[in-house]
Parts: structure tokens; sequence; C-alpha cells
């Protein structure tokens, strides 16, 4: 009996003595088995054993010297390749032999053309035994479409498909056959996404990276995160919020109620697909393993932000430190001060912090909650010439010149132009990070000693006046800043979880800032070229706490 039930009945297929050689190279040696109905037979054997030649044997494609082959009661010597279609002996191929500007429906009814008996002028005119026919195997191809759960891309052309889906497809044409047996080669299986036999037998998952955001929210992911680093963990935390995983075939399937994004290069090309909920999924093409600082900014971000929202939670973009009689955090006394509307803070959040009296939040955004308190998001910070990691300055220097020239006003208005046209522009940056990575290190790697800062209170809010600020410290903490972000997929996915689920993102994150805001006193100021030393003066002369002694240069 088979697990489903059915059982194992005769033998249909029989090969006796099979020898096949080409030339001097012997790929078979007098191989013998049989195979009975409903059951599955497994040739099994390391690269050139000649699991493939015996395939090729049993419908038609080699002829073997020797042996004989006997198919439901006929011996035969060999078997033509038609004559083994035509008595259902069906098969699927290492490489992918489809129809790419076909659809998969039609790719599949190429399977029951050995199924149809009307002429090329009924079919042509579509009547009578044509029209019957044509419906019959519609039906029949439709029921396969339901078997192998691909109806959600019934009707698109199969060019466009993953590899692990364009084999599912070939394996449905195969079926459609009304295959009496059915042979596939070893190597499909060693590749594809899921044995689709159990539909539950999966190849070794991949080691996953674990994420816990000060408890809130936690992360696994396939794809080491260098910004989320500092909230690395060992233990797989018991509740996973956010999975990031990277499809082994190229482009992610596109699923129902989910937010894709492709620009159709297959495995060496950008492509995602997020499928938002409590639960979050984010599946990635292998290219974005080659780049994690730019997956992490323009997809796992925006995720992450508006993921937090529903936690009662916010990111900002602040930066900040904690200070105060200590600063191991507020049961010793400590605040935190935050910066609004200042960019690349790390070097001079470093100089605060690097004689102990300050203790480190973050450089680029901070977490706030609706409970007033900020929390580190501490990832990793541009390096300077006079702040590089002891080992490697050099080559720190090089990067950081290189993405200087990467990122002028005209290399980013030709990549938006790109993305506006649709181009590829995401998967041209991600070479671009690939080739020349963001010299980013931890802080606490540039500055020895460093401290980083606990959940504090919330203390001094210094938003910055300039011309081309936002004019209040709320828009100003809101302000993505970044001009990098106007590449996509960071325009869909913000745009498309704005309103996901019949949540409001720019409500919510408002509302949460607002709460946090309750009491706060922000001050504006018109920070000088090397204001961290004005910080450092007010804070060593007592007046941490005050407002008005950070108040340096008011406007």
């Amino acid at each position: 009996m088979t697990s489903a039930g059915r059982r194992i009945g005769d033998v249909i297929l029989r090969l006796e003595h099979i020898s096949l050689a080409f030339g001097g190279v012997k790929a078979l040696t007098d191989i013998s088995f049989d195979v009975r109905e409903h059951e599955v037979r497994a040739i099994i054997g390391p690269n050139g054993a000649g699991k493939s030649s015996m395939l090729n044997v049993i419908n038609g494609v080699y002829r073997p010297q020797q042996g004989t082959i006997t198919f439901r009661g006929e011996v035969r010597r060999d078997m033509n390749t038609h004559e083994a279609a035509m008595h259902g002996i069906a098969r699927t191929f290492q490489n992918i032999a489809l129809f790419k500007g076909m659809t998969v429906l039609d790719n599949i009814m190429t399977g029951r053309n050995l199924r149809m008996r009307a002429s090329f002028v009924e079919q042509a005119i579509w009547l009578g035994r044509a029209r019957r026919e044509e419906l019959e195997n519609r039906r029949k191809v439709e029921e396969i479409i339901d078997f192998l759960e691909i109806q959600h891309i019934r009707k698109t052309p199969v060019g466009r498909l993953p590899y692990g889906l364009q084999k599912r497809v070939e394996l449905a044409r195969a079926l459609a056959a009304l295959a009496a047996m059915l042979l596939a080669g070893f190597v499909y299986y060693a590749v594809s996404e899921q044995w689709i036999w159990t539909r539950g037998l999966m190849m070794q998952p991949r080691a996953s990276t674990y994420y816990d955001i000060h408890g809130i929210l936690a992360v696994a992911s396939q794809v080491p995160l260098h910004d989320l680093a500092y909230f690395q963990t060992e233990a797989e935390p018991a509740r996973i919020d956010l999975q990031l995983r990277i499809d082994r075939h190229g482009t992610p399937s596109r699923v129902p109620n989910a937010i894709c994004y492709d620009e159709h290069l297959g495995r060496f090309g950008f492509g995602l697909t997020v499928i938002p909920g409590d639960f979050t999924e984010i599946v990635v093409s292998p290219l974005l393993e080659t780049s994690p600082v730019f997956l992490y900014t323009n997809v796992v971000e925006p995720v992450l932000r508006w993921m937090l929202l529903a936690r009662g939670h916010a990111l900002p973009r602040l930066a900040g430190v904690v200070i105060g009689p200590a600063v191991g955090g507020p049961e010793a006394g400590g605040r935190a001060v935050v910066f609004a509307g200042l960019a690349d803070m790390g070097y001079g959040l470093a100089r605060l912090c690097e004689d102990g009296n300050a203790a480190f939040l973050g450089d680029d955004r901070l977490l706030l909650g609706r409970d007033r308190r900020v929390r580190s998001f501490a990832k990793p910070v541009t390096a300077r010439r006079d702040l590089t990691p002891p080992a490697g300055a050099l080559r720190a220097a090089l990067a950081l010149r290189l993405q200087r020239v990467l990122y002028t006003r005209p290399v980013r208005r030709l990549g938006l132009w790109l993305s506006d046209r649709r181009l590829p522009a995401a998967t041209l940056n991600t070479y671009l990070q690939r080739l020349i990575p963001q010299p980013k290190y931890p802080l606490h790697e540039l500055v020895p000693g460093l401290v980083y800062g606990q959940a504090s209170p919330l203390g001094p809010l210094l938003w910055t006046q300039r011309d081309d600020a936002p004019a209040t410290p709320l828009e100003q903490m809101l302000d993505e800043g970044n001009g990098a972000l106007g590449f996509q997929p960071f325009p869909l996915l913000r745009s498309e979880l704005a309103h996901w689920g019949g949540r409001d993102w720019a409500a919510e994150e408002r509302a949460i800032l607002s709460a946090a805001l309750t009491g706060c006193e922000p001050i504006a100021w018109r920070p000088a070229e090397r204001w961290w030393e004005q910080i450092d003066r007010a804070m060593r002369a007592g007046a941490a706490l005050d407002p008005r002694a950070l108040a340096v240069e008011p406007a």
C-alpha cells in the first residue's frame, strides 16, 4: 500500500540487462529493475553514475546496445520517443524546456496535444470535435493547476516566472499528458523549492540570524543585517515578528495580498515580495544577499517602522545621547538629549561619548514610544578621516572618497531618472553598493570604552533652524532626509504600507511622536561647525539637564 492508501499494482515497466556505451565509455552496464503501478521508484547516484542515461533509455532518447525493455507486457529492444509519449511515458528535464512566451495555461495545454484527434481544419474553425476536445482537455488542465497550487500564475508568461515555478509548470505539462509513468531528473529535486509529491519535504533551510529590538519586535533573517548588529542575539526569540529569507531560484513569486517588486532579471536582479501582517515575511532575490546595507535601508527599515507603529513605538530621524549624574539609564538619573535636523552626527556624538560623560543612543534614528522613553537604535556610523578603525584606515578612507562620488547630485539624479522609467535602478544600486561598500562601523570599534545608553526619559530636544530644513521639530523628525531613499523599492513600500490593512501610517506616527513630546521643551538652534564642543562645555558646566543651557547660538 502507498501512503495515500493505493495498492501497489502489477509491474508496468521492466528493464533487463541494459547496457549503454558511448564509444569506450560505459554509461550503463547490465542494469535490471522494474516499476509497479502506483509505485515511486528513485534512481540515486553521484554525478556521472548514469541516472540521466537510464531515463533517456526508457523514453527512447538513447538506444541501449544490450538488454530489453518491457512496458505493459510489450517487449522491445528499444523505444522510439514518439511511441513512449503515445503510450503515456512523460518526463521532465534537468534544463527547462518550456515555451517562454506562452502562458502557464497554454504550456500545460501542449501536454494534451497527443490526446486530441481533431484535424487542422477543425481546430482552425473551432467547431464540432475540436471544440469538445478543447473544453474537455481544458477541464483536465485546470484540475492539474489546482492540484499543483499554481492558480495565481495561470495567465502569466512562463518566461517571467522564477526557476522553481517554471519547474512546477513543466511537471504540470508532464501530468497533463495522462502519463502512465513520469520520469523526472534527480537534479530537479536537488534544486527545487519543494518536492511536489509531498509538498512538505523542504531542502535544508539556511541558518538565520536573530535580532531582538528591546523586546518589542524580533527579527529572523537569512541575511546578516549589519545595521541591526547591536540587537543581535544568539538564542532564537520565543516569537518571531519579521522573517527575512532568500528565494533560492531568483525572483520571489508573486502572491495574493502581498507587495511585490521585480526588475525581471531573475536571480541576478532585484526582486522582493513582502507579506505584511502581525507576522511579516520578506522574500528577496539572491542578489540582495551581497548588499545587506542596501537591503536594510531600502527594504527592511520601512517595514520595521510600519510594524513598530502597531506596537506603540515610532522610529523617527533623531540622534541622541544619555547624560546626567550617570549614564547607565534612568535609574541613575540620566536623561536623553536628542537632536533633530542634522545628518551624519556620528563623529560629533563619538566626541561627546569618548570620555564617558555620555552614553551613545544612535546617530540616525531612535526608538521613541508613547511612554516618553527614548530607546537606543545604534546603527553603524560612517567613518571619517579622523574617525577610522585602527585596522583598515586606508581602505575606509578610499571607500569614503568613492562613496562621496557615488552620492553626488548628478549620480543620484541619474538613478532617480532610471527608477522613474522603470529601468533596473535598484539592481544597479545593489551592484554599486556591493563593489563600493559604505565605510560604516559600530561606534564601539571606533571609540574604545564607548558606553551604550539604556532606555531613558526624554530630555531636551534640539532642532535645527536652517533654510533647507523643515520648519518644526516634528517635521524634522518625520523627514526622510536621504535622497537615496527615492530609489525603488523604498517609495513603493512606503506608499503601499501607508494604508495597508486599513491603518494610516502617517497618522499613527504623528500621534505617537506627539504623545512622546508632551511636556518636552524643543530648543531651536543653529549649530556651529564643531557643535559637539559647545554641547560638551554645557555638560561639563553641570547644566546637562537644563534645556536653556544647551541652546547654544539660539535662533
